[in-house]
């Protein structure tokens, strides 16, 4: 990563209320769409976090109050998935240095505590604008967790593949595979490419076999051009083009395991707010970081928002 992840933009509300720390991507995104405007550092002691040591933070006031800024009402049916320790995640000043081992020299990358092959799968709500679940790591470190975090995924998802296989065959189902095989075309493939590498070691009659195939499969595909053709000696394009046929194509029926995974959590948001804190509680267990941001938990909110709709289907 060749720049810094954390730039500790200083975001105010209209009434210069401090409400978190953003990047300069977002900061001159508002600017650009006349949301909000630059301010000068302000010296009281309400933004005193605006300074760390002798470094200040640049500082935008927006003119407006962003939706997940606004009071939230709750009901019967939702229920809040942050804790107190979000507002200070959001609000402190974020290091650019290791969240594990705290080293400081350049070369860091992003380590997505929930795996981006499950969190690409999730639904808007719960991935967009949520960077707590991404962290900063060294590149030494991050080799190690991520060997560790590969191998609870083969293992996480081989699980859901046998629970999908075994519901699947229950009600009399069969379970599809990843790619689908057009016999046909490997077969002409596999005997274009042997005659062009050992067409000259084959017996005659092997030969004339194969080359019968393959141009009984050109015409069945619209390339032969008429019965003159199966006494024509194959030429070394068509051979190489044969040869680099593609025979597999991907099954729209298959499910992947990160995909049934994600599947069998979308009958509760509850269910899915669940599977994010068993990635933290992950990450935390083979990681053990050091120097992780200020507010960060296994307990903080999962959705922008902070809510968990209680019992209902996720879309």
């Amino acid at each position: 990563m060749s720049r810094l992840m954390y730039d500790n933009v200083h975001m105010l509300s209209p009434s210069g209320e401090f409400l978190c720390t953003i990047s300069n991507k977002k900061a001159n995104w508002y600017i650009k769409k006349g949301l909000g405007s630059w301010e000068e550092m302000e010296t009281k002691e309400d933004y005193k976090d605006c300074k760390q040591g002798e470094e200040e933070f640049r500082t935008i006031r927006l003119n407006f109050i962003p939706e997940n800024k606004k009071p939230t009402s709750s009901s019967s049916s939702s229920s809040s998935s942050s804790s107190p320790s979000d507002d200070l995640y959001h609000k402190r000043v974020k290091k650019n240095e290791c969240c594990i081992c705290s080293t400081s020299h350049p070369g860091f990358m992003r380590h997505y505590v929930v795996p981006s092959s499950f969190r690409s799968l999730f639904p808007r709500r719960f991935k967009s604008h949520m960077s707590h679940d991404v962290v900063l790591v060294c590149s030494g470190c991050y080799v190690d967790v991520q060997k560790r975090t590969g191998r609870e995924i083969t293992k996480v998802c081989k699980e859901g593949e046998e629970r999908w296989k075994r519901k699947v065959e229950g009600e009399g189902g069969k379970v599809e595979g990843e790619w689908m095989v057009d016999r046909e075309t490997m077969e002409a493939r596999s005997k274009a490419v042997a005659i062009r590498k050992y067409g000259g070691n084959m017996p005659e009659e092997v030969r004339r076999e194969h080359e019968r195939f393959v141009i009984e499969y050109l015409k069945s595909i619209g390339r032969g051009g008429g019965e003159e053709d199966e006494e024509t000696k194959l030429c070394d394009k068509t051979l190489e083009e044969l040869g680099n046929l593609g025979y597999k194509t991907r099954n729209p029926k298959y499910k992947g395991g990160a995909e049934i995974i994600v599947e069998e959590m979308k009958t509760s948001e509850r269910k899915l707010a669940e599977f994010v804190k068993y990635w933290r509680r992950f990450f935390l267990d083979v990681a053990k970081p050091k120097n992780l941001p200020a507010g960060w938990g296994v307990n903080s909110k999962v959705t922008l928002d902070g809510i968990i709709r209680e019992d209902e289907v996720v879309v």
